[in-house]
């Protein structure tokens, strides 16, 4: 069946905005998979070194800015609450440093730390399986029926989704 021009359109519009079909054997894979997938060494490293610069310029910004405010001046005011601003976004950040994934017995566990958990799913009903890249991060959407899940695609997670497609379609 072919597409029709506005499918087209929000193909492409899609595709721009990062989102990429990903090969259904990531579907099939995610079912089968077990093991604990976590960030790599070198991603958390950046990841941090990026932290900190955000929580330094923002701190260094809004502690300059409003301590220069004098009654009237609303350029100040507005520029300490921006980096006030940057400053939640790299705590924002930071707080998501410690999660990592556990896949196990048809299901996905969302852990932060030790063990804390977060969330937990079963792949039972997973549809879907959509892809986003990004210039810091990629994600993986799961959806289901009634609900959907976004993870983060860390190095490990994407090398064991990659080369079970790679079997896939070398036995096939």
């Amino acid at each position: 069946m072919a597409l029709r021009p506005y499918q087209r359109a929000l193909i492409g519009l899609a595709a721009a905005a990062g989102y990429t079909p990903t090969p259904q054997a990531w579907r099939d894979q995610m079912l089968k998979i077990n093991g604990e997938f976590r960030r790599s060494a070198p991603d958390l490293g950046f990841r941090v070194a990026l932290e900190i610069m955000l929580l330094a310029v923002g701190t260094f910004g809004a502690v300059v800015n409003l301590r220069n405010y004098t009654p009237g001046d609303g350029n100040s005011l507005y520029a300490g609450g921006m980096c006030i601003a940057i400053v939640a976004i790299g705590l924002a950040l930071v707080s998501r440093n410690k999660i990592w994934y556990r896949f196990a017995d048809g299901t996905l566990s969302a852990l932060k730390g030790k063990s804390k958990v977060l969330w937990q799913e079963d792949f039972a009903g997973l549809e879907s399986v959509v892809y986003t890249y990004g210039w810091l991060n990629s994600f993986i959407k799961l959806l289901w029926p009634h609900r959907k899940r976004r993870i983060e695609l860390y190095s490990s997670l994407r090398r064991e989704l990659s080369r079970s497609a790679t079997r896939r379609t070398s036995n096939s």
